[in-house]
């Protein structure tokens, strides 16, 4: 009798080692799937972030000269740089796929300090002063850090 309890007890660890194997592929491939929906939700957020501060941007703009106001935006984690030429703004991610860039356009020149483009690499909520400077045609939008 004590021999056959011991067969049934290796048996049954047998099954359950097997069965665990069978499922290491589904592991993997759930893990990979989770990554590369970190991924999509970083380059989303980075998309939502840009099109609010760009369309924040045309609205100070059009208000003419001296009128700012103080934009808080919510940066994902992930990304390298971020940089306003010309009439665009934009942030470079790293991801899977190699460098991925989200760029939006203004209707105005946007400028945008080092320290600024610096600080706009971190995650987390970060408050910014946008402000319409210049006179048309050439008017600019300055892009500048406030605290975090």
């Amino acid at each position: 009798m004590r021999l056959q309890r011991g067969q049934v007890g290796i048996e049954t660890m047998a099954i359950v080692g097997f069965m665990l194997l069978m499922m290491l592929p589904l592991i993997y491939l759930l893990l990979a799937r989770g990554g590369m929906f970190n991924e999509q939700t970083a380059v989303a957020k980075a998309d939502e972030t840009a099109a609010s501060l760009t369309a924040m941007a045309d609205q100070v703009g059009k208000m003419g000269p001296g009128s700012k106001v103080v934009v808080q935006l919510e940066v994902p984690g992930g990304i390298m740089r971020s940089y306003a030429v010309d009439k665009e703004f934009g942030f470079s991610l790293q991801t899977s796929a190699g460098r991925t860039d989200v760029v939006h356009m203004s209707r105005f020149i946007l400028s945008m300090d080092a320290n600024t483009a610096n600080g706009l690499t971190t995650p987390g909520t970060h408050y910014v002063l946008v402000e319409s400077m210049g006179t048309l045609p050439e008017e600019t939008v300055s892009i500048s850090s406030t605290l975090s």
